[in-house]
C-alpha cells in the first residue's frame, strides 16, 4: 500500500518535477554563461585610476562655511524643474489646440 502511494504521488507531481528541472537546467546555463563572462572579463588589463586634481587648503575652508556641493545640486534639480515646466506648458497647448 505504502509503495502505490508513492508511486500515486510521483505521478500527480510529475510536471512540479519537469519544471523544477527545467528550472535547475536554465539556472545552471545561466551559471555557466555568468562564469564565462567572468573569465574572458578577468583576461582584460586594468585600467588605472585617473590622477586626482590638486585641491587648495581654502576651498576645504570654503566648503565649510559655504557648501558648495548642495547649492550646485539645488540649482541643477531648479534648473531641470523649470526646463519640465517649460516642455509640459508646451505640450498643453498642444493638447488645448486639439
Amino acid at each position: 500500500m505504502i509503495v502505490q502511494a508513492n508511486i500515486v504521488d510521483a505521478v500527480e507531481h510529475f510536471g512540479e518535477l519537469v519544471l523544477n528541472g527545467l528550472e535547475a537546467g536554465v539556472n545552471a546555463v545561466i551559471a555557466a554563461l555568468a562564469g564565462s563572462a567572468n573569465v574572458v572579463l578577468g583576461l582584460l588589463p586594468s585600467i588605472p585610476d585617473a590622477p586626482a586634481a590638486p585641491v587648495a587648503d581654502w576651498i576645504g575652508w570654503l566648503n565649510w562655511l559655504l557648501p558648495i556641493a548642495p547649492m550646485i545640486a539645488a540649482a541643477t534639480t531648479l534648473l531641470a524643474l523649470y526646463t519640465a515646466f517649460l516642455a509640459l506648458r508646451v505640450v498643453l497647448r498642444w493638447v488645448k489646440a486639439l
